[in-house]
C-alpha cells in the first residue's frame, strides 16, 4: 500500500485560478495522493530547483 503525501503546494497566479482549484481539490488529493492541499500565491517565497545530471556518471 502506497502512503499519500501528507501535503502538496500549489502556486496560483490570481483568484479566479484558486477559486476553480478549490472546486477541484477533492479530486486532486485523489489523484495525486495527498492529504492536504495548500494554495500559495505569486508572491510568496518559493525555492526553485534545478537539476541537471552528471551524465558520464549516470551512465
Amino acid at each position: 500500500m502506497i502512503c499519500p503525501l501528507s501535503e502538496i503546494l500549489v502556486r496560483v497566479r490570481n483568484d479566479a485560478e484558486m477559486t476553480g482549484l478549490k472546486r477541484l481539490e477533492e479530486q486532486l488529493k485523489e489523484e495525486l495522493n495527498v492529504k492536504q492541499v495548500t494554495y500559495l500565491d505569486m508572491t510568496a517565497d518559493f525555492v526553485d530547483y534545478t537539476v541537471k545530471p552528471n551524465l558520464p556518471l549516470v551512465n
